[in-house]
């Protein structure tokens, strides 16, 4: 299970701007070309609160957004309830399906008729590459990640990935995003 702890860590990392927007404020979050604009008015229950306590409440979860901005590495101190749960709503919403579904490894030079030519460039560059998407849907919300640089990243389609994982040189399913440290051995496998 995600802990709060890891949601708040990285929803801080992938945090790229604090905004004032037409009608609220908004948070630009960034992860792997998933960008979402987040209305920090939006994500929390109303709980009876009128127009103006609204606003003032997103003026105050901005606030605090821009000093984490500022100082992501010591991020807990500005950390208060309200921007808490918001962090933690924002993850659950827009990130949570969102994951590493395969690293591949593809060194072949040759591609089907009709493969985009800048995913071929992104593939011949990077012969490595993690496949990141939403877990639940297979047509859209897809990139292509640079194993040797995760700055590097392309959107894909399905067919262009299936081609890729059934041509590849190697491949394999993957169940945590790049930046997390792996387990050596989950506590809930068993030995057979």
């Amino acid at each position: 299970m995600v802990d709060n702890k890891y949601k708040l860590d990285f929803m801080v990392e992938i945090l790229t701007s604090v905004v004032e927007g037409t009608w609220d404020y908004q948070c630009q979050f960034n992860y792997f070309g998933f960008e979402r604009n987040t209305a920090c008015g939006n994500y929390l229950p109303w709980e009876g609160y009128e127009q103006e306590q609204g606003q003032k409440r997103s003026r105050k979860i901005a606030s605090v957004m821009k000093k984490i901005l500022n100082d992501k590495v010591n991020y807990k101190k500005y950390l208060d309830d309200t921007t808490t749960k918001y962090l933690i709503a924002v993850y659950n919403e827009e990130f949570r399906r969102i994951a590493v579904k395969y690293k591949v490894t593809y060194t072949k030079s040759t591609f089907k008729k009709g493969f985009w030519s800048v995913v071929k460039k992104f593939v011949t560059a990077h012969n490595t590459f993690y496949v990141v998407g939403d877990i639940f849907g297979n047509d859209i919300n897809n990139m292509l990640v640079a194993a040797d640089d995760l700055t590097q990243y392309i959107p894909a389609k399905r067919d262009f990935i299936d081609y890729l994982i059934s041509n590849a040189d190697d491949y394999s399913f993957e169940q945590l995003n790049p930046t997390i440290k792996v387990e050596e051995k989950p506590s809930h496998v068993m030995d057979l």
